[in-house]
């Protein structure tokens, strides 16, 4: 409980001495083991118990001495007996009990205890008593730095934001000497060259670089010509613009998927359309066509678009009559004939066209007229009953009730003769029923006559003649 020298028992007054009052043993030395015999008592000014008069005596120096620490080797304690040497160290070593508890023995000699982080090839290196993975540390996998450690603490990097072209990787990271696993330590090279960025439309697609840090490609907005478009678009205006399918409306091929623009339009060849109004007539469609000039039938053919390959072509047959005009359809036998006109639906019946009564003979064909039953009659050649001369073919005048080809006005004549109707003939002997002869006196006369006049044959009396009218 008192401080006096290193290696000393100390005391304030002599009663603090072991063995006082009388004579003791004293271990002056210890780190030799060497003591004395004698008086004992604390001098005043060490104020360390000492013993006067003292002879050489070292079993004061016993085994609970330490005599040297001996630095990591075990300490070397006195034995106890009364004539001591001075104890030596250990310079070797063979187990770690031939060390200090805080070192262990490695090639015969002893080593302090390792700290956390210094590489140790049994736990008997460590402080800690853990040696894991070649390193000192409290437990689990030991680690001087990051490199140190398993594999399975990271992970490859991954590309978790393609459009941005950013990832991650889990990473191996060395804390308090002990192996441990960073998340989502930022990583991009993951990203790479085979990574789509962004399709961009209608533009080139963008890929990520692969770089370990990686900003985010932009889709081109512009162009110039149809290589900085998609090969499914063309460039037009600066702008990059889909090709367009079969039937949509272009100004050049490269605007159409076909890679063909005609007549306005995407097609694989030809004249292209969207609808048949677009396809050129002249190219495409045919006239009306009079197939039966009696009924006024017809047909024509129209420009058709296909819209399945979206090409012109001559179209179907359609009822269109107005090719027939002016084709005598019907001669409506006595009446006027009638013909097909413009029209492009026409009935097919044209005999239900026909005048079937008149009023007048102006209703009626040349040589034809019309009779009182309002009907057209065929004007009536020489010899057919008529009443005027109307009823007549030209030339032809209505005489004695038929068509006479004269006037057949003399005397002793008529166009009714039996056996020469149509014709002026005399009237024959004893007939006159139209009194044409008049009172005309055949006398002396020989029977016959031409028109009016009498032939004299031979003078005979009246008596035996007679006019023949």
């Amino acid at each position: 409980g008192f401080c006096c020298g290193a290696g000393q028992t100390c005391c304030n007054v002599d009663s603090d001495c072991p063995g006082f009052p009388g004579v003791g043993v004293v271990c002056g030395e210890p780190e030799r083991c060497q003591g004395t015999r004698g008086t004992i008592q604390c001098n005043e000014t060490l104020f360390a118990c000492e013993t006067m008069s003292g002879v050489p005596d070292d079993s004061a120096c016993d085994g609970s001495v330490v005599a040297d620490e001996c630095g990591t080797f075990r300490d070397v304690s006195c034995s106890g007996a009364s004539d001591q040497m001075a104890p030596r160290c250990p310079s070797t070593c063979s187990s770690d009990g031939d060390c200090d508890d805080n070192a262990h023995c490695d090639v015969s000699f002893c080593f302090p205890d390792l700290p956390d982080g210094e590489a140790c090839d049994e736990p008997s290196d460590c402080a800690s008593g853990y040696c894991a993975n070649g390193f000192c540390c409290a437990s689990g996998d030991c680690c001087r730095t990051a490199v140190d450690c398993p594999g399975r603490y990271g992970s490859p990097a991954t590309c978790d934001d393609a459009r941005a072209c950013e990832g991650t990787r889990d990473a191996a990271v060395c804390i308090d000497n002990q192996c441990r696993t960073q998340e989502n330590v930022p990583d991009d090279s993951a990203c790479t060259t085979g990574v789509v960025a962004d399709t961009c439309g209608l533009y080139p697609t963008i890929r990520c670089s692969g770089a370990l840090d990686q900003r985010a490609p932009m889709c081109a907005d512009s162009c110039t010509g149809d290589g900085e478009c998609d090969e499914n678009a063309h460039c037009d205006g600066g702008t990059c613009m889909p090709d367009q399918p079969n039937g949509s409306a272009c100004d050049e091929a490269s605007d159409c998927q076909s890679n063909y623009c005609g007549n306005g339009f995407c097609c694989a060849g030809g004249d292209c359309c969207s609808r048949s109004s677009d396809c050129p007539s002249g190219a495409w469609g045919r006239p009306s066509e009079c197939l039966a000039g009696t009924s006024c039938q017809g047909t024509r053919r129209d420009p058709v678009c296909n819209l399945t390959s979206y090409q012109c072509q001559v179209g179907d047959p359609t009822d269109d009559d107005s090719g027939c005009n002016g084709i005598v359809s019907n001669d409506c036998g006595l009446y006027p004939s009638v013909s097909c006109t413009t029209m492009m639906d026409q009935p097919s019946n044209q005999a239900g066209r026909c005048a079937t009564s008149c009023t007048m003979d102006g209703n009626c064909d040349s040589g034809a007229f019309c009779n009182a039953m309002m009907s057209c009659q065929s004007e009536g050649r020489p010899g057919d009953a008529c009443t005027a001369s109307n009823q007549c073919m030209a030339g032809l005048s209505c005489v004695d009730g038929v068509c006479c080809t004269s006037s057949c006005t003399g005397t002793c004549v008529a166009c009714n003769v039996p056996g020469s109707e149509g014709t002026c003939s005399p009237v024959p002997n004893n007939q006159d029923p139209a009194n044409e002869c008049g009172g005309l006196d055949c006398s002396s006369y020989f029977a016959g006559f031409t028109g009016s006049t009498c032939y004299e044959r031979a003078d005979a009396p009246s008596s035996a003649v007679s006019c023949n009218g």
